[in-house]
């Protein structure tokens, strides 16, 4: 049984027009997703949230980056016997 050489290369020119496809349908996701978005109303992330009426602040939590004071939780881990650092992201117990 003799292959037809137009049908040997058939294959690669067929495979390379599905990688060219797959490379371009990957590449217009992105705008695609967002013309979904915008005519779905789905990923609002954009938009700022509103925040509801009597919010308050919480004061005595611990922000990232506390190096101590009030309402801090340096003070409590040295008294649990913690060597503590007073420079942030240096904290180790001992």
């Amino acid at each position: 049984m003799a292959t037809d050489p137009s049908r040997k290369r058939a294959l690669p020119v067929r495979l390379a027009v599905l990688a060219v496809a797959m490379f371009g349908f990957g590449y217009l996701l992105v705008p695609l997703y967002s013309v979904i978005c915008r005519l779905t109303g789905f990923n609002q992330l954009q938009s700022a949230d509103s925040v509801a009426a009597g919010t308050r602040t919480d004061v005595n939590r611990p922000r990232p980056g506390d190096t101590g004071g009030a309402g801090s939780v340096a003070p409590a881990a040295e008294a649990a016997g913690a060597v503590v650092s007073r420079r942030p992201g240096r904290a180790r117990a001992s």
